[in-house]
């Protein structure tokens, strides 16, 4: 049995849709045995995933191996920063643990323990210099490790790099995806073989057929009353602070007006708010903007590959609009991942926004270029992600057979 282990117990498009991509490419190869799927938090994973979590430190606390191997990935995981890391638990398990207004309170006003403190105690408290950073030395239960797909958003600090160093050369695997990752790693000293690669999501339509996909998607658009004889133009954004909302509706209703498009507002990361964003532009947009609240991150999927242009802050939203063909740009994040994407599929950073003032210049450029432009870098990134896996799934392989 192998186990697969990633942030997919909160509601994140990306990270939700790795363990599936892992399961597809896994059964394409001839795996044919279980695929446990672990997480800090245990139960059904969100957004209509279609698989269960285990909790994490059930397998870490194990004396005996449990599982042959364990995949590890992808998402920006390779990182220290764990309090970092469990604050984006803050609201989820507030909910869990119930009375999330006496919670707060208690925080507040009577000194208690935070939530997070809490989180941190009860779900990331093993040793480790990170949560995802897991010797296969130091856990018995997990078999050998494997890093795949996975991003360093961070440098190492000068007195973390030994231990991570550690972690990384004893693992059976790693793969990075774009080199910057790579850079990060390299500079804790890591000698061993780093294989830096798309995206495994951008292996997404190899899966999920594109027509298909694309008539599912316009079904869900006009039931939410989108007219699919019009161009679509999806939009997703976070709540960044000081996101200028009057110049995005300004410039998404000025591209609205030239082209007949309709303008779609599409959260993928309601752990991130995306929802609450996104409402609230649709509201200063007096409705001119169709705001689609789907759950399912394979509803999110088939609206995507029904799109004629991605505009976002997802690094995912933009990856599955790639892996579909479909023109798409990035919303100016201010992060080095979306360039790093960039880089490992061929595309500059003019496939970035600087400002959300450039929406309407830029998406005339995405527009209007060849017709195969997308579809060739797309075909070349999944021959690249499945080669990486290739190599992963023949070392499972072996260790299976020893």
């Amino acid at each position: 049995m192998i186990g697969h282990f990633a942030a997919s117990d909160r509601e994140n498009y990306g990270d939700l849709l790795y363990p599936v991509i892992v399961g597809k490419m896994l059964e394409s190869r001839g795996y044919g045995e279980e695929l446990r799927y672990y997480s800090f938090l245990d139960g059904p994973a969100p957004g209509d995933s279609g698989y269960t979590i285990t909790r994490i430190k059930e397998l870490l606390e194990a004396k005996e191996k449990i599982v042959s191997a364990l995949l590890i990935g992808g998402g920006d995981i390779l990182r220290t920063d764990t309090i970092t890391l469990a604050s984006h638990y803050k609201y989820i398990y507030r909910q869990r643990i119930g009375h999330p207004i006496l919670q707060w309170f208690g925080e507040k006003y009577l000194k208690r323990p935070t939530v997070v403190e809490k989180f941190l105690q009860q779900y990331m408290n093993y040793s480790a210099p990170g949560p995802f950073l897991l010797d296969q030395k130091d856990f018995p239960g997990i078999g050998s490790a494997y890093f795949c797909s996975c991003g360093a958003p961070l440098a190492f600090a000068a007195a973390e790099k030994s231990r991570v160093r550690d972690v990384l050369e004893n693992a059976a695997y790693l793969s990075v995806r774009d080199r910057q990752s790579r850079e990060k790693i390299l500079a804790a000293g890591v000698t061993r073989e780093i294989h830096a690669v798309p995206d495994l999501i951008m292996t997404l339509s190899d899966f999920y057929e594109p027509a298909r996909e694309r008539s599912k998607g316009q079904q869900i658009l006009r039931s939410y009353g989108v007219d699919t004889g019009k161009k679509i133009v999806t939009f997703q954004c976070m709540p960044h602070a000081g996101e200028p909302i009057d110049e995005i509706v300004a410039q998404l209703s000025h591209y609205r007006e030239r082209t007949g498009a309709e303008i779609v507002l599409l959260p993928l990361g309601y752990c991130h708010a995306d929802d609450r964003f996104l409402k609230r532009l649709c509201r200063e947009s007096a409705g001119a903007f169709r705001y689609l609240g789907v759950r399912s991150i394979f509803d999110m999927l088939s609206v995507l590959a029904a799109s004629d242009l991605f505009i976002g802050t997802s690094m995912h939203g933009n990856i599955t609009a790639l892996s579909y063909g479909i023109p798409h740009l990035f919303g100016p994040i201010r992060v080095d991942k979306a360039e790093g994407f960039l880089d490992m599929v061929d595309l500059s950073t003019d496939f970035k926004l600087s400002s959300w003032q450039e929406i309407n210049d830029k998406a005339d450029m995405v527009t209007s270029l060849d017709t195969d432009f997308f579809s060739i870098r797309s075909a070349q990134a999944k021959k690249e992600a499945h080669a990486a896996f290739d190599i992963l799934y023949s070392s499972l392989s072996a260790n299976a057979a020893c």
